[in-house]
């Protein structure tokens, strides 16, 4: 599998998604400008488009997920949880995202100047150009075909049991 980029924005200056380290299973996505986020949902464009390029015979998706240590330390949150960016989408690349409640971290450097925003309803985390915003990882994802039949489907041990019915202690 493989991934085609084309920026949007300043190609001399684009700066393409990359591994953080060798067996990184995600490609780090930067911020192309300095960003601004606060506990508003922003829509963020991540600067580029793309194409996965799949393997005959399989599908996957771009899963957009937000970075460890950004969202441990400031609970720095992609709004919708995660993005799915399906292997046929052409248009830009963008990330829902936006500050949670709070992090572990009750401090951070803003332009030069510790500020304690845990608690605060005015808080801002600033992305710097060149830091990553989020990450993006790739699943295989089946194409599955839909059966609807009205007969019954076929059982299982759990059945029809929901929500907790496996959490239950096992002797």
């Amino acid at each position: 599998m493989q991934i085609q980029i084309q920026p949007t924005g300043n190609i001399e200056n684009f700066i393409a998604p990359k591994r953080g380290s060798a067996h990184a299973a995600g490609l780090d996505i930067f911020a192309q400008q300095d960003i601004t986020i606060t506990e508003e949902t922003q829509l963020l464009d991540l600067g580029f488009k793309a194409a996965l390029i799949c393997p005959e015979g399989t599908n996957y998706v771009a899963v957009l997920v937000p970075r460890s240590g950004s969202g441990a330390k400031f609970n720095v949150q992609l709004s919708n949880t995660l993005g799915i960016i399906d292997s046929d989408y052409r248009g830009p690349w963008k990330a829902a995202i936006h500050l949670g409640n709070k992090g572990t971290e009750g401090t951070h450097l803003e332009n030069g100047e510790m500020n304690n925003y845990l608690g605060r309803r005015d808080r801002e985390y600033t992305f710097r150009r060149g830091e990553a915003i989020c990450q993006m990882i790739f699943i295989e994802v089946p194409l599955a075909d839909v059966l609807v039949s009205a007969k019954e489907l076929p059982s299982t041990d759990r059945g029809d049991g929901g929500f907790g019915s496996t959490d239950k202690p096992r002797v």
